[in-house]
């Protein structure tokens, strides 16, 4: 028997916390985003253009779009375990079920887990125009990757909503969203 066992056990408790976990959350998304190609999200103090839009920003508060373009703080607790258990829930659950179903209706069927966006939509003057970017969540393909079927998955932080109401509709900004996504992947 290990004598040092309760002791090396207590030391483990005594270091397994939330600011443990969201540093090692903090350095794996840094690792994953170099390792996606996509090192550029590592960058700080982000300002995006006021011109360049998200899909997923489209119709949302314009306070809140001020301070993103600000790239204020927000007033609450990280939400980094938030987006981890959406980021699991689409990969476990929502894509092997889009996966399976997709391939029940046509064996030429698959699903892409994401696919790029970026267009630009002519407005009135001053600006001229807008630039719309963003990533979409699974899309259901054919087999050369062209896009059948965008899809949208949101989590909320309660289902009483789905209590209340057994048919919900979705928010605008979230109907607005994809449509952006589908209007871009229609141009690409």
């Amino acid at each position: 028997p290990d004598e040092d066992a309760p002791e090396r056990v207590q030391t483990i408790l005594d270091n397994l916390n939330p600011e443990q976990f969201e540093y090692w959350y903090r350095e794996w998304k840094f690792r994953q985003n170099i390792e996606n190609g996509n090192s550029y999200f590592n960058k700080t103090g982000y300002v995006p253009d006021p011109e360049r839009h998200s899909p997923s920003k489209l119709m949302q508060c314009q306070r809140k779009q001020w301070y993103n373009a600000l790239n204020a703080p927000a007033e609450s607790e990280s939400p980094s375990g938030i987006f981890w258990v959406g980021e699991r829930y689409e990969e476990e659950i929502v894509m092997p079920f889009l996966s399976d179903f997709a391939a029940s209706i046509n064996d030429n069927n698959y699903v892409q887990n994401s696919m790029w966006v970026d267009f630009e939509v002519d407005v009135e003057d001053p600006v001229g125009s807008i630039q719309i970017r963003g990533e979409t969540d699974p899309v259901i393909v054919d087999r050369r990757g062209n896009p059948l079927v965008v899809t949208e998955v949101k989590n909320k932080k309660s289902l009483d909503k789905f209590e209340d109401d057994p048919n919900p509709e979705p928010d605008i900004h979230h109907k607005a969203q994809i449509h952006a996504y589908m209007y871009g992947l229609s141009k690409s």
